[in-house]
């Protein structure tokens, strides 16, 4: 079994891998200030009761966007898992998306979405990972990394909102049920959703036109990333939702690195 694990300032994402199917995934908390065996706990049961043995643990891979906590999981791998963790900067031949100029200037999950949907699906791609920051990952038709727009995602704008004013509530991020709200909830809650929806699509139509001749039937448009459901259905291109890319492009670094 190989264990993939995607550290991101939110959560913390992990999935086993039986030959090349995903047999499993959870979340946990990320958490700057855990100690690794505080991480065992909140990883461990998880692992217990989606049936792995530690024995069956070939490799576990990692990439993370946050570097406090990566050598807490790191080494939570070598003390609980009993293995050596590769990380995607060290393990991925970074020739394989030749327009990356310098490694440590873009994040791994980058590196990762890019690698899955190289993979599973066709070039050219637009990969947009929804979480605490929104990538808009961009791949041509050859496969070439052209470039990433990086924006902040969407709960940050209702947080942002609530921590700025005195009397505005934190409003959980969903769908309204219509565009104008009729209360302070449901008026900020259609503001963000819709005023994020709109920057979503906006930036996908400036990448299409500069890009690609706004040829958008020719471009695989990937959803992924802890939010995306949210805002899948309304997006005004056809789009692939696939919520398990960074997982699978993690996969397929392992297999591509051969450690």
């Amino acid at each position: 079994m190989i264990i993939v694990i995607d550290i991101g300032n939110s959560n913390i994402c992990i999935g086993g891998y039986r030959g090349d199917e995903l047999a499993f995934d959870f979340r946990v908390n990320s958490d700057g200030t855990a100690t690794v065996d505080e991480y065992s706990l909140m990883i461990l049961p998880k692992l217990s009761e989606s049936g792995v043995l530690i024995d069956d643990i070939e490799a576990v891979v990692i990439s993370s966007v946050v570097l406090l906590i990566t050598p807490l999981i790191v080494e939570f791998v070598k003390k609980h898992l009993k293995k050596e963790a590769y990380l995607v900067k060290d393990i991925f031949p970074y020739k394989m998306i030749p327009n990356i100029k310098d490694p440590d200037y873009i994040g791994t999950d980058i590196v990762s979405d890019i690698v899955g949907a190289k993979m599973k699906y066709s070039t050219p791609a637009i990969v947009v990972d929804m979480g605490t920051a929104s990538t808009f990952n961009t791949i041509s038709e050859n496969g070439d990394f052209i470039g990433c727009i990086i924006a902040p995602g969407a709960r940050l704008f209702s947080e942002q909102l609530h921590n700025s004013t005195s009397l505005l509530p934190q409003v959980p991020l969903s769908v309204p049920t219509q565009v104008l709200g009729t209360d302070t909830v449901t008026a900020i809650r259609s503001g963000v959703y819709y005023g994020y929806l709109d920057l979503v699509n906006g930036l996908l139509t400036r990448i299409l036109k500069e890009k690609f001749d706004g040829r958008e039937l020719e471009v695989n448009i990937i959803f992924t990333g802890g939010l995306s459901s949210v805002f899948v259905g309304d997006v005004k291109y056809p789009v692939i939702h696939e919520p398990y890319l960074t997982l699978h492009g993690l996969k397929y670094i392992y297999d591509i690195s051969k450690v």
